[in-house]
């Protein structure tokens, strides 16, 4: 876990949380410029980046970072919290939301993946969440629960995070950001030309800090 402070850090404590893909190196937000520009959007903010392995992302402990020594203690003292996750990284990001109602300020998810493509793909024939059955199909129960709490959960009511998403055209994730913009408010997900690679989440996250309130 790596804490880098932020610029001003006067007034009320804001807190993003950022969560690599699987094998990907925590210092690759910081390689890649993914820092500076969140804190160039906004200067109070205090960036805390976390680490995963494969194993951490497939026995469901990608957010265990999140209860790191000084992290905890922060949120539990009334820091306002934004995660961010770059493809399984937001998985990690949006189960910790889901189990801890009323923790966390939003979510900044580039490229998510948040299923395996078939899952995706049996809410996909059936025309998106609102046709999906969950009761029906032969997708893992862990992938069956979380995208049945974002088929029936009302993602834009007061008090939920507010979430944010993109996702490059040609990446093999495409249809998982394509269903989220289904179940999120007009104009928070944005999308652009690009694959599954730094270059593509690069723009998507400067994309994405444009329009998220933080």
């Amino acid at each position: 876990m790596t804490r880098i402070a932020a610029r001003a850090p006067e007034g009320a404590r804001q807190i993003m949380l950022l969560l690599p893909g699987a094998r990907q190196p925590g210092e690759a937000f910081v390689a890649h410029g993914l820092v500076a520009a969140a804190q160039a959007r906004q200067p109070r903010l205090e960036i805390w980046i976390g680490s995963a392995d494969m194993h951490q992302y497939l026995d469901g402990g990608a957010a265990r970072p999140l209860h790191a020594p000084g992290l905890a203690q922060a949120v539990g003292h009334g820091a306002r919290l934004w995660l961010a996750g770059v493809s399984l990284g937001a998985l990690a990001a949006v189960e910790y939301a889901r189990a801890h109602p009323g923790t966390v300020a939003g979510m900044l998810l580039v490229a998510p993946f948040l299923a395996t493509r078939g899952a995706i793909a049996e809410i996909g024939r059936a025309g998106g969440f609102a046709g999906w059955r969950p009761a029906q199909g032969m997708m893992a129960e862990a992938e069956r629960s979380l995208l049945e709490w974002i088929k029936s959960t009302p993602l834009d009511a007061p008090g939920a995070p507010l979430i944010y998403a993109g996702y490059g055209l040609t990446d093999r994730y495409a249809p998982t950001g394509r269903l989220l913009a289904q179940r999120l408010p007009p104009g928070r997900v944005v999308a652009a030309d690009g694959d599954h690679d730094w270059p593509t989440w690069r723009n998507l996250w400067s994309r994405i800090l444009a329009i998220a309130e933080i």
